[in-house]
């Protein structure tokens, strides 16, 4: 009789003992995630196959290992560049920018990212302001920054400017060029998530932009195929006729017709958005309202105009 009263006492410490020592183990699965291993090692070779990209990797060990990029693995790749990056709808970033007098800030070392927009932001601190936005519009004297909606003048300060580059293009990665790779190992096979390789030779972005290759950010002028002029298109037959006596063909030269007075020739005028617009000026040391609401008031409606409402006097004549 004891054994048996004694039974359920003792299933039940079994049990509590079990859930004790498992406990742990479910909690570390839950907070802790795996560290990924690391590799380094140098660039074989990079085969590209339309959107496909592969990669050989020697490692330091001697070992081979193929990469193929796809989506889930992040690609940095880091270089320096000209000031030809710096283009409209391409990410930037900028550190400790000081204000000018005409509201503009004046920046000369520039993180431009291609193929991935980091996150905008704009704070200030006691060294200036960090910026991080979208290019808009730029001319030889800087260019437009959005941030969050809100859009500032950057002005470019001195010629000798330093441009870095930030890419997500796993083509660019060169043959020789060293290499990191993040992973988790299972087996022999290791997973790889990230990519990092930092270049030696400065990009350019006109071989960067070019139509060749996508690189994420747009090229700021497209190439166009035209025909040299020395043979007519398919199709075309030359006339051969001549012009009849006294007429001039348009276009072969000036008049000389001096231009009506007050008329100006085209492209007398810069063109829109070569020189920041004027009256952009921040509010005060907080142009993009960090702590305040920024929000611009709208401005004011005139009250229209109202109808006269008195009645007409009343008249003491008889009809």
């Amino acid at each position: 009789m004891l054994k048996l009263r004694l039974q359920p006492f003792v299933a039940s410490a079994l049990f509590i003992a079990f859930l004790c020592a498992a406990a742990p183990l479910w909690a570390q699965g839950k907070t802790k995630k795996p560290e990924l291993d690391k590799v380094t090692g140098k660039v074989l070779g990079v085969e590209v196959k339309g959107k496909a990209v592969n990669i050989s990797v020697q490692k330091e060990d001697g070992e081979k290992l193929e990469v193929l990029v796809t989506q889930k693995i992040a690609v940095q790749v880091n270089a320096a560049g000209d000031k030809d990056f710096i283009t409209p709808n391409v990410g930037v970033a900028m550190e400790n920018l000081a204000i000018g007098g005409n509201g503009a800030f004046f920046a000369r070392t520039f993180t431009v990212f291609l193929g991935t927009r980091p996150p905008q932001s704009a704070v200030q601190t006691t060294s200036g302001w960090n910026i991080t936005g979208i290019i808009g519009q730029v001319n030889d004297m800087g260019f437009t920054v959005n941030v969050n909606g809100s859009t500032r003048n950057v002005a470019f300060d001195g010629n000798d400017l330093t441009v870095k580059v930030v890419s997500s293009d796993a083509t660019l990665i060169p043959e020789g060029a060293p290499i990191e790779l993040e992973g988790l190992t299972r087996g022999k096979k290791f997973l790889t998530q990230r990519m990092s390789v930092t270049l030696e030779e400065p990009l350019v972005a006109a071989e960067v932009f070019a139509p060749k290759g996508k690189t994420g950010a747009k090229p700021k002028t497209t190439a166009k195929t035209t025909t040299t002029g020395d043979k007519p298109g398919v199709g075309d037959k030359p006339t051969g006729d001549k012009p009849a006596a006294g007429d001039k063909p348009a276009g072969d030269k000036p008049t000389g017709d001096k231009p009506a007075a007050g008329d100006k020739p085209a492209g007398d005028k810069p063109a829109a958005g070569d020189k920041p617009a004027a009256g952009d000026k921040p509010a005060g040391d907080d142009p993009f309202g960090v702590g305040k609401e920024g929000a611009k008031k709208p401005a004011a409606k005139k009250p229209a105009d109202k109808k006269d409402d008195k009645k007409p006097e009343a008249t003491n004549e008889k009809t």
